[in-house]
């Protein structure tokens, strides 16, 4: 991936997450595209840039949704450096592998969320978050796996070019 196509596809989810999604969802239920994109490009790109895409998505999350610094950039690194541990490279490419990866890895963020509020001294109680807010997180995410996969892939430059 050029550093152009990143930096536009950067730009490109930036305006969306913080600008589009919250016009049309509530802010709790509003798929996290920056999640998915960095699910999605592990499995689709090298580890360095899904490692860059997850630091660079982190900062920009905590910075939109202004509250507790590294409740997205710490989940989101751990995410995919363990999505990249776990994950085989042959069936990859499908749009199911990715969907499911998300939706797998959405409840493991949920739970990293859970333990950074508690560690932070904040009180939580799990059951709730998931039921209010986890259950349609899952369910937001998959939808948008579903939709990012294609493009994600189509970006990803899978021979070089002679010239």
């Amino acid at each position: 991936m050029s550093r152009l196509t990143w930096a536009g596809l950067f730009a490109g989810l930036f305006l969306i997450q913080s600008a589009v999604l919250p016009f049309l969802f509530s802010g709790r239920w509003m798929p996290d595209l920056w999640f998915c994109a960095i699910i999605i490009s592990v499995l689709a790109f090298n580890r360095k840039t899904a490692l860059a895409f997850a630091v660079a998505g982190g900062i920009a999350q905590d910075i939109v949704t202004g509250n507790l610094f590294g409740l997205h950039l710490f989940p989101y690194l751990a995410l995919a450096l363990l999505t990249a541990a776990f994950m085989r490279e042959r069936y990859n490419r499908r749009w199911l592998v990715s969907v499911a990866s998300v939706a797998v890895g959405t409840a493991v963020y949920l739970l990293f969320v859970c333990a950074i509020t508690a560690l932070s001294g904040g009180r939580i109680s799990f059951l709730r978050y998931l039921l209010y807010s986890g259950i349609p997180q899952i369910l937001a995410n998959t939808a948008a796996a579903a939709v990012m996969h294609p493009v994600l892939w189509d970006m990803k430059q899978e021979w070089k070019p002679r010239w």
